[in-house]
């Protein structure tokens, strides 16, 4: 996780907006859809093949997939869906995120579902995401 995190910094401050790293993340093993943006910083090695990230926006976090149990930790994936993430929230394990908004600096440690699509995390379309990559393909 050190080295990752250490190799990520020169290459991050010129891609942080780009969904190049959606699959770099699936290269490392996590279940990402190349219509989600997530921050990479959250993301370390040792916790990406427990995370499983579906049309979604994650901003920077903190995600515990180790549960402390009697016999020890058990390692517990977060699942989040049609999602947008605060920064600086912290997510328990175990938990899943469907259809919601959670606000920053927001510790969830429960599972938040909803039956419908929150509207304030309105879809984008495969065009308008690509037509973003471009723009910021472009820039650099």
């Amino acid at each position: 996780d050190y080295h990752f995190r250490l190799s990520l910094q020169g290459i991050f401050t010129l891609t942080e907006n780009s969904r190049v790293w959606n699959i770099v993340l699936m290269a490392h093993g996590m279940d990402i859809d190349l219509q989600s943006k997530v921050l990479v910083n959250g993301c370390t090695p040792s916790k990406v093949d427990l995370l499983s990230i579906k049309r979604s926006f994650v901003s920077e976090f903190s995600a515990d997939v180790n549960k402390r149990t009697g016999l020890g930790f058990v390692n517990k994936p977060i699942r989040i869906e049609n999602s947008s993430i605060g920064y600086a929230s912290v997510l328990d394990p175990g938990v899943t995120i469907t259809n919601s908004v959670v606000p920053p600096q927001t510790h969830v440690n429960h599972d938040i579902v909803k039956d419908e699509h929150d509207h304030r995390n309105a879809p984008i379309g495969f065009l308008r995401h690509a037509f973003d990559e471009f723009q910021v393909i472009g820039i650099y």
